[in-house]
C-alpha cells in the first residue's frame, strides 16, 4: 500500500516535468499589463508599488527573475519639418522604456546608451535621446545623430516630440525570454505599419515625454520568468492557484489590466488528466489490498489451527483467553511494526528502478525514477501494517476462545464450512471480479466521454469496487 503512494508521487513528478519541458519556457512566463494616465512619476509609482507588493507575496517564491517595461500609444512618424504631413503613411513609432536593456544589446558603430536628460530649451516642444534597432534604422535609412519627430494622433500641449538618435544596436540572444517581453509591446503597432520604436530611459519616459503630453496613458508591463524547476507535484497547485489570486487582486486594483500565462491552465489540465489516469490505479489497489488481507486471514486461520493442540494445551493447564489472545497480538505487531518500516524502503528502491525499464525509458532516458519518502507513505504503510494486524489477530479471537471440552466435541464431528463458502461469497466475489476486469479490458479505461464531449469517471466500475470492498469487510466482521 506505501508502495502505491510512492509510485502515484512519482508519476505525478515525472507527468508535471514532461508537461513544462513540452512547453515553451515563454509560455509558462506570466506577463502583467496595465494602462494608466497620465505618464506621470506620481502615478507609475502608484502602480509599481501595488503590482510588486503582490507579485512579492503571491508568485515570487516561483520567479527567477522579473523585466519591467513601459510603452507610450501609438504616434505618426515623421522628419524635422513636415510635422503637418504627419499621419498621410504608414510610418509609426513609440516609446518605450525596458529595465536592463544594456545588458541584453550591442551598441555598434560610434553609438552609445541614452541619457535621460532632456535635450529641449525651456518652452520649447519636448526633445530626448533615443536607440534604434539596427533593422529599423536600415528601412528608414536613419544613421546615429539623425532627429525624426513622433507626432501623437491626440491634441495635446506638445504638438511633437523630436527624437535624437544616440546609438543603433543589435539583440544579444533575440530569442531569449527579454526579448518576449518586447515582442508582447511591439505587437500592439500591428504588421501593416512601418515602424520604428524609441527605446528610452525610464526616467526620459517618466520626466521628459510624459509631462508635455498629460492625455497620453502609457501601458507598463512586468514579465515574470518563471523558473520551472521550483515547481514540483506538490506545489504545483499551490503555483496555479497563486496566479489566479495574483489576477483576481491586480484586475480590481489596477486599471485596464491583463495578465497573460499558461502556465496556471497547463497545471489544471495536468492535475485533471492525472485524477482520471489515476482511478484505474485507486481500483487496482483496492482489488490487490483486499486479496492480501483475505488471503493474510485465510493463511493465519491455518497457522492458527496448525496450533490448535498447542493452544487446548495451554488451556488445559490454566491459560485464559486474554492470555493466549496476547501472545497473538504481540506475534501480529512485530511483523506490522516491521513492515510499516520497511515496506516503504523496499517499494522506493523498486520503484526507483523502474524507470531503467523500456515502460517509462521514453519518460525518463532510461534513468531511474525521482521518488521521493513522504509521510503519507509510512501512514498508509501503517495503515496497513494495522489492516495486516487486524487479519491476523482475528482467527486468533476465535481460536483463544475454546475451550478443552469444546474441542473434544468438535473432534468427533465434521467442523462446518466457513462464512464464505457456505453461502458461496467467494464464488460470487469471483464473479464480480472478472465482470471488473471485463468491463476496464472492453473500455480500456473508467473514464468515459459524454454526449457533449466531457469525461467522466463511470459508476459501474466504481460501484462494483465498493460493493465488493463493502462485502468483504461484512464478512470480516462475520
Amino acid at each position: 500500500m506505501s508502495g502505491t503512494i510512492i509510485y502515484f508521487d512519482a508519476l505525478r513528478e515525472t507527468a508535471l516535468k514532461t508537461t513544462l519541458e513540452s512547453t515553451l519556457d515563454t509560455k509558462l512566463d506570466i506577463v502583467l499589463e496595465s494602462t494608466r494616465g497620465p505618464t506621470i512619476v506620481s502615478e507609475y509609482a502608484q502602480l509599481h508599488e501595488a503590482a510588486v507588493s503582490e507579485i512579492n507575496k503571491r508568485v515570487a517564491w516561483m520567479l527567477k527573475g522579473s523585466v519591467r517595461a513601459g510603452r507610450s500609444p501609438t504616434m505618426f512618424l515623421t522628419k524635422p519639418g513636415s510635422e503637418q504631413e504627419a499621419g498621410k503613411d504608414s510610418n509609426r513609432t513609440y516609446f518605450v522604456f525596458l529595465d536592463e536593456i544594456e545588458k541584453n544589446i550591442e551598441i555598434i558603430q560610434w553609438g552609445r546608451m541614452p541619457t535621460s536628460k532632456p535635450q529641449h530649451d525651456a518652452g520649447s516642444p519636448p526633445m530626448v535621446e533615443a536607440i534604434i534597432p539596427i533593422e529599423a534604422a536600415d528601412l528608414f535609412g536613419v544613421e546615429v545623430g539623425d532627429n525624426l519627430v513622433a507626432v501623437p494622433t491626440w491634441t495635446d500641449d506638445a504638438p511633437y516630440v523630436t527624437v535624437v538618435i544616440s546609438g543603433l544596436f543589435t539583440k544579444s540572444g533575440p530569442e531569449s525570454e527579454f526579448w518576449h517581453l518586447n515582442s508582447v509591446m511591439s505587437t500592439a503597432t500591428g504588421k501593416e505599419f512601418n515602424t520604428i520604436p524609441f527605446y528610452i530611459t525610464e526616467s526620459a519616459f517618466l520626466n521628459v515625454v510624459g509631462p508635455p503630453l498629460l492625455k497620453m496613458d502609457s501601458t507598463y508591463y512586468y514579465l515574470l520568468d518563471v523558473d520551472e524547476h521550483l515547481l514540483d507535484a506538490n506545489n504545483a497547485n499551490v503555483a496555479a492557484q497563486s496566479i489566479s489570486d495574483l489576477g483576481a487582486f491586480l484586475s480590481t486594483t489596477l486599471s485596464k489590466y491583463l495578465q497573460v500565462t499558461v502556465l496556471d491552465d497547463v497545471i489544471r489540465r495536468y492535475d485533471r488528466r492525472l485524477f482520471f489516469s489515476k482511478l484505474p490505479m485507486f481500483m487496482v489497489l483496492v482489488l490487490i489490498s483486499i486479496v492480501v488481507l483475505y488471503y493474510v486471514a485465510t493463511l493465519s486461520s491455518l497457522v492458527v489451527e496448525s496450533q490448535r493442540g498447542e493452544l487446548i494445551l495451554l488451556r488445559s493447564r490454566g491459560a485464559n483467553s486474554t492470555q493466549i489472545l496476547v501472545v497473538f497480538i504481540l506475534e501480529g505487531l512485530t511483523i506490522a511494526i516491521f513492515s510499516t518500516i520497511v515496506s516503504p524502503l523496499i517499494a522506493a528502491g523498486s520503484i526507483s528502478l523502474l524507470g531503467t525499464t523500456p515502460a517509462f525509458s521514453d519518460l525518463t532516458g532510461g534513468e531511474f525514477l525521482n521518488i521521493s519518502l513522504s509521510l503519507r507513505s509510512f501512514l498508509i504503510g501503517g495503515i496497513g501494517g494495522i489492516l495486516g494486524l487486524v487479519a491476523l489477530v482475528l482467527p486468533a479471537i476465535t481460536a483463544s476462545r475454546i475451550e478443552v471440552i469444546r474441542n473434544r466435541q468438535e473432534m468427533g464431528r465434521p467442523s462446518s464450512k466457513p462464512f464464505l463458502q457456505r453461502y458461496y461469497i467467494d464464488i460470487l466475489l469471483l464473479i464480480v471480479s472478472i465482470y471488473l476486469f471485463n468491463r476496464l479490458t472492453e473500455q480500456g479505461s473508467v473514464v468515459a466521454t459524454s454526449f457533449l464531449g466531457e469525461s467522466f469517471a463511470t459508476i459501474v466500475p466504481l460501484a462494483t469496487t465498493y460493493a465488493l470492498s463493502t462485502t468483504l469487510r461484512s464478512c470480516e466482521a462475520l
